[in-house]
């Protein structure tokens, strides 16, 4: 059998016209010019896979290559002489709709499952068992960034400051390393609080204003706990890591990561990972709360005015699937019945 293509000597981009021959033994020779080279066997022949209808490579002895766009030619020779049959299966597997269309569905729920199920128990084994000082490094790393950027000092007199403190510490022993309480103004994110991997939540002299009891601050602190007892910062790094790179090795393109195509699902995957820490944290903080004889509705109470103040307390808002907190009614709803919050 003769196939015609082209002839790149071994160090060399240059191509000259030539033709491969194959006898009926397997034996081949490679015809440039007036030259005849033996080639060996063409069973041994390193040949590129069949890619459509591009050009196949066979690399030869020193480097050099032949080139040729016969691939019928080539799968006949390969079929014959039992040669790279895994090749072939996926050649006619890309070649038939109903089979690329069926690896797409499979490449799809292994997707969506390890993102729902894998990425999560993933992120978590990380996060657990990462060393102190990393937990250290982030938080003190988060703090800093939002005291040059979002707070200001806090205006709350030092001893309402050690009063709270102190309140909050009775019941957070036993709970793992100690918690350390601090306080900022909020500025820009007004009534809020925040759990940082270094074991320190942050209250915003906002949030202390808006509560009308001090349980109200207890059962936020509650859920803050519940934050850094599951390490939800560091699962969190851990999975944006991983999602941020999950559609660039599906694409192979790591520069569509300035694509909306790339952004949107990473957006929303993340957002989902936010409302379901959050739930997680809801969850701990009802059963921190029925443990310590603490009425879980005062969480129900500063979550409606924290609501209101946002203007979320209205019908309608966002969709779920764009939010980060599951809906302010559907959390207060939680803490008034205990639906779905089982505590052991």
């Amino acid at each position: 059998m003769r196939i015609t293509g082209d002839y790149s000597p071994p160090g060399r981009s240059s191509r000259r016209p030539a033709w491969l021959e194959v006898d009926g033994a397997g034996g081949c020779w490679l015809h440039v010019g007036e030259e005849r080279l033996r080639q060996g066997r063409f069973s041994d022949l390193e040949i590129s896979p069949r890619l459509g209808d591009t050009p196949r490579v066979i690399r030869l002895a020193l480097g050099a290559a032949f080139e040729t766009r016969d691939n019928d030619a080539i799968d006949r020779l390969l079929a014959r002489f039992e040669a790279q049959t895994g090749y072939r299966w996926l050649h006619w597997l890309e070649s038939r709709w109903s089979a690329v269309a069926l690896g797409v569905v499979v490449t799809g729920v292994l997707v969506w499952g390890f993102l729902n199920r894998g990425l999560p128990w993933v992120a978590e084994q990380v996060a657990v068992r990462l060393p102190p000082e990393v937990s250290r490094s982030v938080g003190q790393g988060a703090l800093d960034m939002l005291d040059h950027s979002v707070f200001a000092p806090s205006r709350l007199p030092a001893a309402r400051q050690r009063a709270l403190q102190a309140y909050f510490q009775r019941y957070a022993h036993g709970y793992g390393e100690p918690v350390h309480v601090l306080f900022r103004s909020g500025g820009p994110i007004g009534a809020n609080a925040l759990a940082l991997a270094s074991s320190r939540i942050v209250f915003t002299d906002e949030l202390v204003a808006l509560a009308k009891d001090d349980r109200e601050l207890l059962a936020v602190f509650a859920h803050e706990l519940g934050h850094l007892h599951h390490r939800h910062l560091l699962r969190r790094v851990v999975q944006d890591s991983l999602i941020s790179l999950l559609p660039a090795l599906l694409l192979g393109d790591v520069s569509a990561a300035s694509s909306l195509v790339y952004g949107i699902p990473v957006l929303l995957m993340e957002l989902k990972y936010s409302r379901a820490f959050e739930t997680e944290a809801d969850r701990f903080a009802y059963c921190f709360l029925r443990a310590n004889g603490i009425p879980p509705e005062h969480f129900a109470a500063i979550m409606y005015r924290l609501a209101a103040a946002a203007g979320a307390a209205r019908e309608g808002g966002l969709p779920d699937y764009l939010a980060t907190h599951p809906a302010p009614k559907v959390r207060i709803q939680r803490f008034v019945t205990g639906e779905g919050f089982a505590c052991r």
